[in-house]
């Protein structure tokens, strides 16, 4: 079962080492601020737990019908005979500059939107921030 790393988008909470499905949904996330499934988040290279199909020599027996594989280039081939897609071709994952980019502007939002000191006072007072929390 493949291993996930979640990211709440709004308070930024993260939790590692979820073990799902490969096939799982987005309600099956965890959860957190406002009930919300979080968000996929890689901290670390993604990881598999699976039965040890390697063999003494090298090679391995495919999961899905015990074919002895020994190349990279029999797995290609094995892959694209059974109708199967190697998860290393779904997805690339973002670089460290492409994730900080996104989180500055994920701050920034936040940050526009974020009540200054003063207007947080104010918002007290009158009772706004009360109505807000109740929601």
């Amino acid at each position: 079962m493949p291993v996930y790393d979640f990211k709440c988008s709004a308070c930024q909470a993260v939790k590692t080492d979820v073990v799902l499905s490969i096939k799982h949904t987005d309600d099956q996330h965890p959860e957190c601020c406002f009930g919300e499934p979080m968000d996929h988040y890689i901290t670390k290279a993604p990881m598999v737990h699976w039965k040890d199909y390697m063999l003494p020599d090298g090679g391995f027996k495919a999961a899905h019908d015990g074919t002895v594989i020994t190349s990279r280039a029999q797995n290609r081939e094995y892959m694209k005979r059974n109708g199967l897609q190697d998860a290393n071709e779904v997805y690339e994952p973002p670089t460290q500059a492409e994730q900080l980019a996104t989180i500055k502007e994920q701050q920034e939002s936040i940050d526009a939107i974020t009540p200054s000191g003063e207007m947080l006072d104010i918002m007290k007072s009158d009772g706004t921030l009360d109505q807000l929390t109740e929601r």
